[in-house]
């Protein structure tokens, strides 16, 4: 690419000049803060800290002495930095064929399973499973482009004590019905019982003992609770099916804790055979002993612990997900298992890896916790157990509602039938929801808000769905009228293309790569949800400044192949964040 190019010119120039070995990985190019000055700029301030030579010295001997490299068109020292202008045509050309080709430069092939949604089978989806389904699938999207072989992973929580919640609030206060019955969605049905159950057990103290002996009976394998079990998780299933569906979230692999919780007895028991776990004295529970150095002690100085086994036998959470992480690594024999679970959950896995480790897993170090933080409504925190949570398809409707209001009152909509404006609406709304989501790293927590979300201005997924379209609109005015717009971008002529504003769009083209680089290495897709947002934003600056459709026909179809790639890329990067392009607004 050209920006490596300046930078293996600089890293010569630097070695030729002042003896200095300058990795090129520590050539840190940046924009201008103003273009005119050139593409891409370096500051001299560290060079000039180690030959003790001023940094405006060094700018200016490095600008006589780069311009010698053919992408190069201008060198030229200002101040402490040095300014390049790429050679034009070589510019346009790279940043054209960069969109058409899609290439990511490969870092590797690494097998890596991300393991994201883990929906529980008592309650439907909600906002805080969108927000992991989003950056797990962005997550996955982005590593498979840069080379990874990727493994889609869910695993339900099918089974504990919070299922038999609803499985007992169901037999104590349905009276039969089922979903068919009340024409309610299946994992929805099943959630009110769940509901049902956190408010009923406030004045029935029953009901927590009914929950806590129907676990057991599970466990022992009862066949009419085993039945039981079955119906309503095969609702809930329903119910996941479609909103999977909608919001396009898909595994390659699902597993489920009622295979798995077993596994995991069995590999903690063969551990306290092997002195890895211990009984507790005070309980009797199976425990393991926290590292003191990285856990640190209780407030009465005893060392901290994790209980594996309660005194009864009964399996725990980490004992589940012992087993399973097992068995994902003899199922795929993997490179990095990656967990997309909200930060809230940092202290167990910090626990789960430490006793992987303690049990000897040569894997454990290749385990990884992706975490992110809670989303918030405007009236705060959600609580599932009040039943005042965010629903996942409510949040879907409330979105597609809200943008089919939008696309009536636009010109664009006239003519169009409800069945056109409600499934622009649909993408539309899951454009919006999915780039809000994605648009700060993962560790922010979010407010979210519906309104700004869906705006065609600013930082929003419909913004850089309008671009794309307002792009496609100009080409095909363009085939209209009769102008190719498929072979601009040819060598001998782009160079015809110098206004800034196409210059700072060829920039983020090219620069789309290194975007989608850097947010597989430091696994946050918002880098490269941002660096859509500039592609938008530089189209859109170039487009309210220059036209593209008037002028000499050659020049028209470069600027038409400049448009081309920009299209191409948004639709790129926003496919790997799961978003949808629309050809119409």
């Amino acid at each position: 690419m050209l920006e490596q190019q300046v930078k293996e010119a600089v890293s010569s120039a630097l070695r030729d000049l002042y003896g200095l070995e300058v990795p090129e990985s520590k050539i840190d190019l940046k924009r201008p803060s103003n273009m005119a000055w050139g593409d891409v700029a370096l500051g001299c301030f560290p060079f000039a800290q180690i030959v003790a030579i001023p940094s405006n010295e060094i700018a200016r001997a490095l600008a006589r002495h780069v311009t010698r490299t053919p992408s190069i068109s201008v060198a030229e020292q200002v101040g402490p930095y040095l300014n390049v202008r790429l050679d034009s045509e070589l510019l346009f050309e790279e940043a054209i064929s960069m969109a058409r080709e899609k290439d990511a430069n490969l870092l590797g092939s690494q097998r890596i399973m991300v393991e994201y949604l883990s929906p529980n089978t008592n309650k439907p989806l909600h906002l805080g499973h969108v927000r992991n389904g989003v950056l797990g699938s962005a997550l996955a999207n982005i590593l498979e482009a840069v080379g990874h072989s990727v493994v889609r992973a869910n695993l339900v929580n099918d089974r504990g004590v919070h299922i038999c919640k609803s499985m007992v609030a169901w037999e104590r206060f349905a009276n039969g019905s089922t979903p068919e019955s009340t024409k309610a969605k299946g994992d929805h049905f099943v959630g009110d019982w769940y509901v049902k159950f956190s408010q009923e057990e406030k004045t029935d103290p029953t009901l927590e003992v009914a929950a806590t002996d129907m676990l057991r009976s599970w466990e022992a394998g009862d066949a009419k609770v085993l039945e039981l079990w079955r119906m309503m998780n095969g609702w809930v299933y329903e119910g996941f099916a479609q909103t999977y569906q909608r919001y396009n979230f898909h595994f390659a692999k699902e597993y489920h804790e009622s295979n798995l919780y077993l596994l995991g007895k069995d590999i903690i028991r063969e551990g306290v055979e092997r002195g890895v776990f211990v009984r507790n004295n005070q309980d009797d529970a199976v425990v393991f002993r926290l590292d003191e150095e990285t856990f640190g002690k209780n407030p009465d100085g005893s060392p901290k612990v994790a209980t594996l086994l309660r005194k009864d036998g009964t399996s725990v959470y980490l004992t589940q997900d012992v087993g399973t992480a097992v068995r994902k690594v003899e199922d795929f024999s993997l490179d990095r298992s990656i967990y997309v679970v909200a930060s809230e959950q940092q202290y167990h896995f910090q626990v789960l890896f430490a006793i992987l480790k303690g049990l000897g897993y040569p894997w454990a170090s290749k385990c990884y916790h992706f975490s992110y933080g809670m989303v918030e409504l405007p009236e705060g925190r959600m609580k599932s157990r009040e039943g005042n949570v965010v629903d996942a398809d409510d949040l879907a409707d409330h979105m597609t509602a809200l943008a089919t209001e939008a696309i009536r009152i636009r010109p664009s909509g006239l003519g169009l039938t409800d069945a056109q404006i409600v499934g622009r609406a649909e993408l539309i709304a899951m454009a919006a929801i999915k780039f809000y989501l994605l648009r700060v790293t993962p560790k922010t927590t979010i407010r979210f808000n519906p309104e700004k979300s869906l705006s065609f201005e600013g930082d929003t997924g419909p913004y850089c769905l309008y671009a794309y379209v307002r792009i496609r609109s100009i080409i095909e005015r363009a085939r209209q009228m009769g102008i190719q717009t498929d072979n601009g971008g040819k060598k001998d002529s782009v160079g015809k293309l110098q206004e800034i504003e196409e210059r700072v769009l060829a920039l983020n083209l090219l620069e789309l790569p290194n975007a989608i680089r850097s947010s597989a290495m430091a696994y946050d897709p918002s880098i490269l949800t941002d660096h859509i947002l500039q592609i938008a934003r530089s189209f859109n600056q170039f487009y309210a400044k220059h036209s593209v459709l008037g002028g000499d026909r050659a020049f028209v179809e470069d600027r038409l192949a400049l448009l081309n790639a920009t299209a191409e890329g948004l639709r790129w990067g926003l496919s790997l964040l799961g978003i949808n392009v629309l050809e119409a607004m």
